[in-house]
């Protein structure tokens, strides 16, 4: 599939971008460390461009997994326009999307279906990666192409969020700074600890 003509041309409009920020975790799971994640916001006019790349090795259940994903959003005037996920697991591909609003709707294309629906997508959890949600209660999950609603912890700088595929994601800031992110699933947790 291909990623999309105006994602291509909205990276190269980047490249001279009026803004461009990175930020890096490390991740870790029981303890060890087993991997890292990379964000960048790039910024120039109206055009915001996301891309969040992640690589992880471990045993799971004494299978050993090395899993690599790859997520692109770009935002026009706040509203996303255009996105790119791809998860491959031990080599293999095992999840691979792209939506692009139409004028009228978003057309999602993935391995299995091709669906649409006509809601804006304002909000999504990598924009989450460099601000502290403000009023976002409804938030665009690209892995699975849906829609889900944060939480606000106790402190009032914690946020939290179930997605279809029964993870519960956590976003923690200090300062208005994330500084860790877990996601966590029925056996284990897996923690995504700020480095820079």
């Amino acid at each position: 599939m291909k990623r999309g003509i105006f994602t291509v041309i909205a990276c190269a409009l980047l490249q001279a971008s009026v803004f461009a920020q990175t930020v890096k975790f490390e991740s870790y799971m029981l303890g060890d460390k087993i991997g890292h994640l990379t964000a960048t916001r790039k910024s120039g006019g109206n055009i915001v461009f996301y891309e969040i790349t992640t690589r992880s090795e471990a045993k799971v259940l004494g299978i050993k997994r090395v899993v690599e994903t790859t997520s692109t959003m770009t935002f026009k005037d706040g509203m996303l326009i255009d996105g790119f996920y791809k998860s491959i697991d031990n080599g293999e591909v095992d999840n691979l999307r792209t939506i692009k609003w139409d004028g009228s709707k978003y057309v999602v294309d993935a391995l299995k279906e091709k669906t649409s629906f006509t809601e804006k997508i304002y909000a999504s959890n990598v924009g989450m990666y460099f601000a502290e949600p403000s009023k976002a209660s409804r938030i665009f999950y690209i892995t699975n192409s849906d829609f889900t609603t944060v939480s606000i912890g106790k402190s009032g700088h914690e946020y939290t969020f179930k997605t279809s595929d029964g993870v519960k994601h956590r976003f923690i800031y200090e300062n208005g700074v994330l500084k860790e992110v877990q996601n966590e699933v029925s056996l284990f947790t897996v923690t995504f600890k700020r480095v820079s």
